[in-house]
């Protein structure tokens, strides 16, 4: 469904139509002035998505079903769940050191494993002021691996838990390792054929014309645009909010991943004192049974909600950065089961 931009312009009011959900999403658009926006729920095989705003503002080009919007860091849970479908074949171990499929990577004498990678408590550092970890052009898996392995630690690996987006590069090479592939070869075989065919690499050099211009917080458009394949794991994914709610299901309704490997996934981790932290392995996971993930980068605002036992699941894609995409989605949800 196509909203004209004009909603973009409005003033939010009550009673627009006669579907809360789709009032809920141009109330968005004009209150938080964010330029376009796309939104799907899915539920079994039914399927919700609604659209507004403006892809590429400069030429009158309107958000439609198939606008591809980076993911940010929604992009870790797609990584986390090619990496368990390798662990179920017996190709990786999420409790071995992963030098033993990276070679050459520092893995604090085998304690730095996939296990604490997925969970953010390997210690391994995420972006820092005091580093180039903005980049413009392409890199190889190695080259993006040089770009941290050889920094400290931030603590013992399993003390603490600290986000990384650098730390899932190392899941990326051991995907490669393990699947003889190279990353985006197997999120293409095992994922994006299964269930998500938009979901992808933002390769720059590819053209794919629905790709969403880039927003600042203030509705400026960005004039260069960075490269975020080189984070493929982490955050360098791109697809339509309906693919990426597909794939919410796909997870949780055992089409991608065995009950047992799911499970394993979809368990809140513990530190080395044996202290439970809110997230498993590549997701967030709340009290209330969600599994979830928020993504923000240059002209991103995304986020993944996944009811676990109802199997519903919930995407919002934002082409501005800096937007509360995570209210929305829980507010759609309650709208939508209400």
């Amino acid at each position: 469904m196509v909203v004209f931009a004009l909603l973009a312009l409005v003033q939010p009011t009550s009673g627009l139509t006669e579907d809360p959900k789709q009032d809920l999403v141009t109330q968005f658009l004009a209150k938080e002035k964010a330029v376009g926006v796309a939104v799907a729920v899915v539920d079994g095989s039914k399927t919700w998505q609604f659209e507004a705003g403006f892809s590429d503002r400069d030429q009158n080009k309107e958000v439609i079903p198939a606008t591809l919007f980076r993911l940010g860091s929604v992009s870790k849970p797609v990584g986390a769940t090619l990496a368990m479908s390798l662990v179920q074949e017996g190709k990786l171990d999420l409790d071995k050191g992963v030098s033993a499929y990276v070679a050459g990577f520092p893995d604090a004498n085998g304690t730095i494993t996939l296990r604490r990678i997925l969970s953010h408590t390997s210690g391994i550092r995420h972006y820092s002021k005091d580093k180039n970890d903005t980049f413009y052009e392409p890199k190889t898996t190695p080259e993006a691996l040089a770009v941290f392995k050889d920094d400290p630690l931030l603590f013992k690996p399993g003390e603490k838990y600290s986000y990384s987006t650098h730390a899932y590069t190392v899941v990326v090479a051991a995907v490669e390792s393990a699947s003889k592939m190279s990353y985006r070869e197997y999120l293409q075989t095992y994922i994006s054929r299964r269930s998500a065919p938009s979901l992808d690499c933002e390769a720059i050099k590819d053209s794919k014309p629905e790709r969403t211009e880039l927003f600042t917080k203030e509705g400026k458009q960005y004039g260069k645009r960075q490269d975020i394949s080189w984070k493929i794991g982490g955050g360098g994914l791109e697809s339509s909010a309906i693919d990426v709610a597909k794939f919410g299901v796909a997870v949780a309704d055992g089409s991608l991943l065995h009950p047992k490997t799911l499970k394993s996934m979809w368990t809140k981790q513990k530190l080395n004192d044996g202290k439970l932290i809110g997230a498993g392995l590549g997701w967030d996971l709340s009290k209330k049974g969600f599994a979830r993930h928020a993504g923000g980068q240059q002209g991103c605002s995304a986020y993944l909600l996944v009811d676990q036992k109802k199997k519903i699941a919930v995407a919002v894609m934002c082409n501005t950065d800096g937007m509360p995409v995570g209210k929305l989605a829980q507010d759609l949800y309650q709208a939508y089961v209400k």
